[in-house]
């Protein structure tokens, strides 16, 4: 075997081990995404959800149907949440309507804030 086969069976079997091994764990300092299901309105120069649940950590940063299917049977609350990072979605179609929302959290005493990574529409009015 020469050098340049050593080597090139070197990196597939360091390839092989580091898949081995799976994906790595998120660190306990790290901060979730979560989901929150609540009602979009204007406020100010941005975006808030209002009447909306208490933050779940969600698996992904993006929705499935089944989870929008899923949140959509979730009940409204009583928090209130500033978006980041919603005009990226349009939200001026969506004033009013119940929706969920997946995103990193801000906790803040005076002002929660959500910096968004899914952006959908549950029901066209926020009823329930």
């Amino acid at each position: 075997m020469n050098q340049s086969t050593s080597i090139l069976w070197l990196a597939v079997l360091a390839a092989a081990g580091a898949y081995a091994q799976g994906p790595s764990q998120p660190n306990s300092d790290q901060t979730p995404i979560v989901e929150v299901v609540g009602c979009l309105s204007p406020a100010d120069a941005g975006w808030v959800l209002t009447k909306a649940s208490e933050p779940a950590v969600a698996p992904t940063s993006f929705t499935t149907p089944e989870a929008v299917k899923a949140a959509a049977e979730k009940p409204l609350g009583t928090e209130q949440y500033r978006l980041l990072g919603a005009g990226s979605f349009s939200p001026e179609s969506h004033k009013g309507q119940k929706m969920v929302v997946r995103g990193l959290l801000i906790k803040s005493t005076i002002n929660a804030r959500i910096n968004l990574t899914s952006f959908q529409m549950l029901a066209e009015t926020c009823t329930r």
